[in-house]
């Protein structure tokens, strides 16, 4: 994978169900402030702290809390609407092509020095 790149933090057990497939969409408060497509590097958050794999995000949806809740499946509608309430706009990113790396990166080798909150685009640090 190669051309626009970001780092998102998420907790390991949402890390885990993007690369076993389960999870198709990464969902957002805000909107994505970066062309698709990108390569989104996922770096699971406390304790691990490091990039521990990729997905291709190949579309960003754009929306209001409910309709982006639509998309998430019955199961996790109730948290995702919890996650996205009082925000005015939230964003669906639709994620391909998993990749679990057989090693971890730390943040260090990206030229970052520690996990973003949300998303960080590489390159504009």
């Amino acid at each position: 994978m190669s051309g626009a790149q970001a780092i998102f933090a998420t907790s390991s057990p949402y890390a885990n169900r993007v690369y076993g497939g389960e999870k198709s969409f990464e969902f957002g408060r805000r909107p994505v402030r970066i062309r698709v497509p990108f390569v989104m590097w996922v770096c699971a958050t406390r304790p691990v702290s490091l990039c521990t794999g990729q997905v291709l995000v190949s579309e960003a949806i754009f929306g209001g809390p409910e309709d982006i809740s639509q998309m998430e499946g019955e199961k996790e509608r109730p948290h995702l609407r919890q996650y996205s309430a009082g925000g005015p706009s939230c964003t669906a990113l639709s994620l391909s092509s998993p990749a679990r790396l057989p090693l971890p990166i730390g943040l260090a080798d990206f030229g970052v020095e520690r996990a973003p909150q949300s998303y960080l685009v590489l390159g504009r640090q």
